[in-house]
């Protein structure tokens, strides 16, 4: 709101704004070269973090842990979106399952191969409104909303992925650690962008909040954009039933 409000007023000053213009522009250039720096390192920086957690624990230890985190990941995020989501759509709005899924079909497989719910919502808003019955004055609402603070498979992922971490490394959680774990990922998924790989940033506050080790995230970028793919369709999912739920409540009352 305040970079909205600075921008309005610095066109309506006209020429004696054109300095702080110049500035600010020259701000946000140098602020995108130093982004692109870190971009052309991350894989040097990633190989080097990787290698050292290879001489440390082993790479066949390595390879068959991830295997094993991959399939939890996977097992996990599918149950929730072929079972627990649609059992809750079912019980608060009386969409049953195949409907559901059958009218949401589209918006899931743009979720899948895209890992992006931000570049799925135009084609989520439009099943909802087509196939679900969704008015668009809801939709057009509770879609965009859902879409930064509703991220049920981001945060199940990332405190799956705390949890093997601390596993690879080690470190016992215990039940405190868990809860604080599962607390966090769920307060950082509502921060969470709706782009591929966004979770990768505030998986390192989920990490640092019960003291493992963040570099580990290298470790886990290996495997995310696989991953991505599964937990972005829990999130469009979770976020067209919000949908339909506020709709049919709001008919029925």
């Amino acid at each position: 709101m305040f970079a909205i409000l600075l921008g309005i007023a610095l066109l309506h000053v006209g020429m004696p704004a054109r300095p702080v213009i110049d500035w600010l522009g020259g701000a946000a250039a140098a602020v995108i070269t130093i982004v692109g720096w870190f971009v052309r390192l991350a894989p040097i920086g990633i190989f080097a973090l990787i290698g050292n957690l290879v001489a440390t624990v082993g790479f066949r230890v390595i390879v068959d842990n991830l295997a094993s985190f991959s399939a939890v990941v996977i097992g996990a995020t599918t149950f929730h979106a072929l079972v627990t989501l649609p059992a809750m759509c079912w019980l608060l709005s009386g969409v049953g399952p195949r409907e559901l899924l059958g009218g949401l079909r589209e918006a899931l497989v743009v979720a899948f191969t895209t890992s992006s719910s931000a570049a799925s919502l135009p084609v989520t808003q439009r099943c909802v409104e087509e196939n679900l019955g969704v008015p668009r004055r809801i939709a057009s609402f509770v879609l965009p909303l859902g879409a930064t603070v509703n991220s049920d498979g981001t945060a199940m992922y990332e405190a799956m992925a705390a949890i093997f971490v601390a596993s690879l490394y080690g470190i016992d959680l215990g039940l405190g650690g868990q809860l604080i774990v599962c607390i966090v990922a769920i307060a950082t998924a509502i921060g969470a962008p709706g782009i591929p790989s966004a979770g990768m940033v505030t998986m390192i506050v989920v990490l640092e909040a019960v003291g493992l080790p963040g570099e580990s995230v290298g470790l886990l970028l290996t495997i995310d954009r696989f991953l991505d793919t599964f937990r972005t369709v829990a999130n469009v999912e979770g976020d067209a039933i919000v949908a339909v739920i506020v709709s049919r409540s709001t008919t029925l009352a």
